[in-house]
């Protein structure tokens, strides 16, 4: 592209000139739209560094694994441009411009399922996360796209100001898709920030994210006019199909399935244990024990009556429950343990000491206090005491 400056018109607004060159060096050239594509990025995490702990993951794991992700994304974002719009031989002519979102986002989420292995850092909880980051990142690089006047879509014809038009328009009236696309994603991120605080299962915001994104990207490159096509054979008739509006379609319908049966799982209460969250007290997302300790800690720090049983070395002893699976399997060992502080403030002596009314003054571990405690309820009510824990 050798044109730098444009004469844009938008929704009526007429003549505005619209350079894609934020600020000059010399002879170097920093873009508009490779500076948004960065603004997005800071700004998704700084997102990320700010609500890591609601979804159990530490700071610092999280930072290795953006470290690796974020250049192994923007590798296949522009390997996926060149292969698919351009010319392979032109991958590192990166002044000529060209990245492919699927193709960043591919790449980031196989880097990103490596990285949290080796940082062991829970996989399913850290692609909710990236999921809002990358709403952020993309609302704010769409942008980028119209600094460039690129990825506009077709002639409007109904109107004589809904639109955009300029020099790479040919003077024509075309729809403004970047904007619709930058819209689509600050709604969509407003939607799952807020449903992430009430987060059923890990992977839900993920796979929310495919399908919001997935929906309305269906419908946005429809109106396309750069759109890659393959052609395919039905019947006797060739029919050309646009690659992203197909993939956006299998996203949208896979993710919304797996929510659907993801979501009767969780109601009957079948839902697999490694995909309940973990408290969203936890600092470090990594194992139920070090959910459990966490999850103590700031229980502790949080309620004035409530003091913590635990070492000279500040690791929860035995009245903590680390290991969930000798109850049950229906919640992780930091929910277990939730429960077991509610149930303690109930009880609390002087001293700091939990009692309960089964127990009297002779500190128990946490498991068996819990079961005694449900034992009594659970007679109390006439129910058998272990009928919601082991079924």
């Amino acid at each position: 592209m050798s044109q730098d400056v444009f004469n844009v018109t938008i929704f009526g607004l007429k003549d505005l000139e619209i350079n894609r060159v934020a600020f000059q060096i010399g002879d170097f050239k920093i873009y508009w739209y490779g500076v948004l594509i960065m603004l997005g990025v800071v700004l998704a995490f700084v997102y990320a560094l700010l609500n890591s702990k609601r979804f159990g993951i530490d700071n610092n794991r999280m930072l290795d694994v953006v470290i690796v992700s974020l250049p192994v994304a923007l590798i296949c974002a522009r390997l996926y441009f060149c292969i698919f719009y351009g010319n392979i031989t032109e991958f590192f002519n990166i002044r000529s411009g060209g990245l492919a979102i699927y193709g960043g986002i591919i790449g980031a989420f196989i880097a990103g399922v490596i990285m949290c292995k080796i940082r062991k850092v829970d996989v399913l909880s850290m692609f909710d996360l990236a999921s809002l980051g990358f709403l952020i990142g993309q609302a704010i690089g769409r942008w980028g796209n119209f600094f460039n006047q690129e990825a506009f879509g077709s002639e409007i014809t109904w109107s004589t100001w809904f639109g955009m038009s300029s020099e790479n328009t040919g003077g024509k009236l075309v729809h403004p898709c970047f904007l619709y696309e930058s819209l689509w994603c600050i709604l969509g991120f407003i939607l799952l920030h807020i449903l992430s605080k009430h987060r059923k299962f890990k992977g839900e915001i993920f796979l929310s994210y495919a399908a919001w994104y997935g929906f309305g990207r269906f419908f946005i490159e429809g109106l396309r006019t750069d759109s890659l096509m393959f052609d395919i054979m039905l019947g006797n008739k060739l029919v050309s199909i646009r690659v992203s509006q197909l993939v956006a379609a299998l996203s949208f319908v896979i993710a919304i399935v797996l929510l659907v049966v993801l979501f009767i799982k969780n109601k009957r209460g079948h839902l697999p244990r490694f995909l309940v969250p973990d408290n969203a007290l936890a600092g470090d997302g990594i194992s139920d024990k070090d959910v459990s300790a966490d999850s103590s800690d700031a229980a502790g720090e949080g309620q004035s009556n409530t003091a913590l049983d635990s070492d000279e070395s500040g690791v929860p002893s035995d009245s903590y429950i680390d290991n969930s699976a000798a109850i049950g399997d229906d919640l992780s060992s930091a929910e277990y343990n939730e429960i077991l502080d509610e149930i303690r403030n109930e009880n609390i002596v002087t001293d700091g000491e939990y009692t309960s009314e089964s127990k009297g003054d002779k500190p128990l571990d946490g498991i068996s206090e819990y079961n005694n405690y449900d034992s009594n309820i659970s007679e109390k009510s006439g129910e058998s005491p272990d009928n919601d824990v082991n079924n």
